[in-house]
């Protein structure tokens, strides 16, 4: 029984290998985030009594549509042979995790410094000015 679920498992870790690339870092701290994320938005809905299945369902669905979005990188990234595209990808989904963390901090009345969000606000801001000229 040991021996098969070894196997079940060392195969669905070469299958989240193939599909998302290494669990590295990057992609640790882009899952710990959104967990953290998550769990803020569901204390946020609950304490403003809005909390419903439907949203709820929606913010899990998200992490799907980025682990989509990381499939379609990774593939690209094995397609033209470069290994940019895959860690570009999770560092955006990082700082947009990090900004709606520090944005719902903000608004639970946490103390953020003022660097922190004026560097953050800075960033988004340059980020938006190359996507939108």
């Amino acid at each position: 029984m040991r021996v098969i679920f070894l196997g079940l498992l060392s195969m669905f870790i070469q299958a989240g290998k193939f599909l998302f690339g290494d669990f590295d870092f990057l992609l640790q701290a882009f899952v710990t985030l959104f967990v953290v994320d998550f769990f803020f938005h569901l204390y946020q809905d609950y304490k403003e009594r809005v909390l419903t299945f439907k949203t709820s369902f929606l913010r899990f669905l998200k992490f799907f549509g980025y682990l989509a979005i990381l499939i379609v990188a990774v593939f690209l990234d094995n397609l033209l042979k470069l290994s940019v595209i895959r860690e570009m990808t999770l560092t955006t989904f990082l700082f947009n995790e990090i900004s709606c963390i520090l944005k719902l901090a903000v608004s639970f009345g946490l103390k953020v410094p003022d660097f922190l969000i004026n560097y953050l606000q800075e960033l988004l801001d340059s980020l938006s000015s190359k996507v939108d000229p």
